[in-house]
């Protein structure tokens, strides 16, 4: 790309292929604006695309600030050219040569944070929940009201939506999940042995229930769907129990109070008891938490348990002290037990697949919405298995190799969740043969 330049009222054929046409007036990076006419070109090798500005080109400000025929432009894919998030440069006076001044950029107003609710416009409804995008969810009954979507701001931290993507406010890109792409590229043959225990065992557990339920069709139904989501119900309980745990070690690492609920339930409490003993054995000292990495290139991103420093894992680890170093925490399982193949039981090899594509993320999210460049990581990270009972440490690969496995998971879930939908096709019927008249 071109040294930075931003266009406001120049030609569209002086602009040259590169062009940035607009910019943060801070920090280089593209403003995010919507509402413009349809893309008049495209350039694909460099994902660049600009338009011309219509009446109601105002991004999301409450009031007029661009005019018709003011250029816009947009990072995009060619499979997204059709759903452009434009950049905008306002119209001004050009300072020379045709480039106005960054100074004259304004930008979509960002919140640190999303509230979980906010008021509508339209229909003055006090509470409406707010989407992960910063637009009102779908309110109004029986006809939908038609301040749904409205934008209330944009997140500045990428965040993970229900269909597997993060989607970057810097430039539109979507970028798939970590927990995604391994959840549908690498087998977990565990969680099927696993769950089919479990089913067993509550089976046997309440035998004479199940016993009785099968003389009668409703409620032998019921007991089928009971007994055969047993795996949920015990994934759940888990869940419950990762969710707070992590919550307990992402106040501690910020210094903020533990919410009461957690604070107050005894089942929590040696999780937050053996998770400071392992800070204090291990004199670690946190650097980053629960942050969102994503790397552009390689099309993907994902929120990291915690970066840390500490002198002793270091030594241990053979890193420099001032290197950070991957964590992790997982909950499950048993302390000191290993499957029937080996591995800890709680502490499963894609922990390892994880890390290595949140070690090559080349930027992160700080709290306050700032993109950074990514630090060096160091190849072996660490993943804390938090017990009631304890705690114990593991080191994992996460290095290059791990990553490069990483990247044939993700092949495969590339073609899991698209290609594959059509390798079988519809049943062949016999051709209909004519008898000759």
């Amino acid at each position: 790309m071109s040294a930075l330049q931003t266009i406001g009222n120049v030609p569209a054929e002086h602009l040259r292929f590169g062009d940035l046409i607009s910019a943060h007036p801070k920090t280089g990076e593209p403003v995010t604006w919507r509402l413009v006419s349809d893309p008049t070109w495209i350039d694909n090798s460099t994902r660049y695309a600009f338009g011309v500005a219509t009446d109601g080109a105002y991004g999301d400000q409450l009031e007029p600030r661009f005019e018709r025929g003011d250029l816009v432009s947009a990072q995009v894919t060619p499979a997204r050219a059709a759903a452009l998030t434009p950049y905008v440069v306002r119209k001004a006076a050009p300072t020379g040569a045709g480039v106005t001044a960054p100074s004259h950029l304004t930008e979509v107003p960002l919140s640190d944070d999303l509230p979980a609710n906010a008021p509508c416009p339209t229909c003055g409804k006090p509470d409406v929940p707010v989407n992960k995008d910063g637009g009102l969810r779908k309110h109004g009954s029986p006809v939908r009201c038609t301040g749904s979507g409205t934008k209330i701001g944009a997140a500045r931290i990428p965040r993970r939506a229900r269909n597997g993507y993060y989607t970057c406010p810097i430039t539109d890109d979507q970028l798939r999940s970590v927990t995604t792409i391994i959840g549908h590229g690498m087998p977990k043959p565990a969680l099927t042995f696993w769950a089919g225990n479990l089913v067993a065992e509550t089976a046997l557990d309440n035998l004479p229930k199940l016993n009785r339920a099968s003389f009668d069709p409703d409620a032998r139904k019921e007991a089928y769907d009971w007994l055969r989501k047993a795996h949920v119900r015990k994934k759940d309980e888990r869940g419950h129990i990762g969710d707070a745990a992590h919550k307990i070690i992402e106040t501690k690492i910020l210094k903020q109070p533990i919410p009461e609920a957690i604070r107050n339930d005894p089942e929590m409490r040696p999780y937050l008891e053996h998770f400071e003993q392992f800070v204090q054995d291990w004199q670690v000292t946190f650097t980053a938490s629960e942050m969102v990495v994503a790397d552009y290139d390689e099309r993907f991103a994902g929120t990291l348990d915690y970066l840390l420093k500490s002198p002793l894992l270091a030594a241990a680890l053979g890193c420099h002290p001032d290197e950070d170093i991957l964590g992790d925490t997982k909950t499950g399982g048993e302390l000191d037990e290993r499957t029937s193949s080996g591995d800890v039981y709680g502490v499963y090899p894609e922990a390892g697949v994880q890390m290595s594509a949140y070690r090559k993320a080349k930027y992160g999210w700080l709290r306050d919405g700032t993109r950074v460049v990514m630090p060096a990581r160091h190849s072996v990270g660490v993943v804390l298995h938090l017990r009631p009972e304890g705690y114990r440490l593991y080191p994992v690969n996460c290095g290059d190799e791990v990553f490069e496995a990483f990247k044939f998971i993700r092949g495969v879930a590339d073609w899991a969740t698209g290609p594959s939908k059509g390798v079988v096709g519809n049943a062949l019927q016999l051709p209909t043969v004519r008898k000759a008249a």
